[in-house]
Formats: structure tokens, C-alpha cells, sequence
């Protein structure tokens, strides 16, 4: 396992060092302050808010992250549905989850991403036998099915992840085919690159052919060069 590793329910405290890359979002690059100082600004945020459950989904990988963590920390519990049409969006609704992301209607309002950062101030971490998070069955045979989850259960399966790979990947970077709103997008996009130091692209790659060809050929891919 790399020294930089770091459990999920730690990966907001003050370990890593402040310039590390986290993710390529919207043609820049987010590292460790800038990714904590927004957690920061939506703990502020959704702490004021009375509704114990939120429904989250976003299309890009980086605002999930930030509303995840900030979620978290602000001890509500969150949904995350396999999609964001009206019908899903209503069902939510009716078991009492708040929309907040990417959702066709007006949902809290217009997440920013961008704030100073604070290295005042400290996080402690989660406690990740409390955290709760809902995630849902692919629904391929019926209707899609709701299973609980806590952080422990994420961290652990994180954990096993680079005690078998990390060795291998090293300081690479994390690209994704399969969307963050599903068990294994959650884990291999967001939740594993976080925990391992890894940075990972925002945006969904559903054709990684092209990206791999400018990668193998030298041309600009957006992420930031390998740190030796």
C-alpha cells in the first residue's frame, strides 16, 4: 500500500500535502486545498439546511466529491441514484430526499466549486461507522432497489482495492467508463483515487480509445504529469 494512502474517512484532514492534484474539472486542475476549502464551504452551507436526507447526483466526478464529503461531514445521509430523470427524481422525493446536483429542476441552487483556501481550518475525520449513504441496484431485472451503506464498508473495500493494485499504479491517474451514480463508478473514480493520492478526471469518459491514442502519443490529455 503507498505511503500516501489515506482512509476515506481521513482523506479531508491536513496529511496531504496542499498542491496535490485531485482532480481535472472544467479545463483546470483542483488540488488538495482547493478541494477542502470547497468541502468547507458546503459543510457551512448544508449544515443550516433542516433536511436530514439528501438525493445527490452530478454528471461531472468533481462536484460529487466535493457535495459527498460535505454531505457527510454535515451528517445527513445521502441517496445516490442510478439517474436523474423525473420519475427517479420523484420517487426521492417521496421518501422525504432532498435533490441537490444536476437535477432538471431547481434543486437547492447553483453549487459553486471555487473558495479561498482555509488552512485554518481543521476537519476532523468522519466517524465512518455513522456515515450513511444509499446507493442502488442497476435495476436491469425490475425496479432499481435501494442498499444501505456506511463509509466503514466503503473504506474497507477501498482499502483491499490498492493492497491489491496499488503497487501497480502508483502515482497514475484515474480514468473511468462507468459512471460514479453505481457501486464500482463510485469506487474506482472517486473514492479509491481519494484515498491513494490519485488524480482523477471530472468529466465521464465514454470512449477512452482517443484519449488513450493522445495519451500513448504525447499529446495534451489534461492531466497533470506523473510525479517521480
Amino acid at each position: 500500500m503507498s505511503d500516501r494512502f489515506i482512509a476515506l474517512s481521513e482523506c479531508l484532514t491536513a496529511r496531504r500535502p496542499a498542491d496535490t492534484p485531485v482532480s481535472c474539472h472544467d479545463g483546470r486542475h483542483y488540488r488538495a486545498a482547493e478541494f477542502h476549502a470547497a468541502v468547507c464551504l458546503w459543510l457551512d452551507k448544508l449544515q443550516a439546511q433542516p433536511e436530514p436526507r439528501y438525493a445527490l447526483y452530478t454528471e461531472d466526478a468533481y462536484p460529487f466529491a466535493v457535495l459527498l464529503f460535505a454531505l457527510l461531514y454535515a451528517g445527513k445521509e445521502v441517496w445516490i441514484p442510478g439517474n436523474n430523470r423525473p420519475g427517479t427524481a420523484g420517487q426521492l422525493k417521496a421518501q422525504d430526499c432532498r435533490l441537490i446536483g444536476d437535477w432538471p429542476e431547481a434543486a437547492i441552487e447553483d453549487y459553486r466549486l471555487d473558495a479561498a483556501p482555509c488552512p485554518e481550518r481543521q476537519l476532523a475525520p468522519l466517524d465512518p461507522s455513522a456515515a450513511r449513504l444509499v446507493m442502488f441496484t442497476s435495476g436491469t431485472t425490475g425496479e432499481a432497489k435501494p442498499v444501505p451503506k456506511r463509509l466503514i464498508q466503503l473504506q474497507r473495500e477501498v482499502e483491499t482495492l490498492e493492497k491489491q493494485w496499488g503497487g501497480q499504479l502508483a502515482d497514475a491517474a484515474a480514468l473511468a467508463t462507468v459512471s460514479h451514480q453505481h457501486i464500482y463508478g463510485l469506487l474506482f473514480r472517486i473514492l479509491w483515487p481519494l484515498s491513494a493520492g490519485r488524480c482523477f478526471p471530472a468529466a465521464f469518459i465514454s470512449m477512452p480509445k482517443p484519449w488513450l491514442i493522445r495519451a500513448r502519443t504525447g499529446l495534451p490529455t489534461g492531466l497533470p504529469a506523473r510525479r517521480t
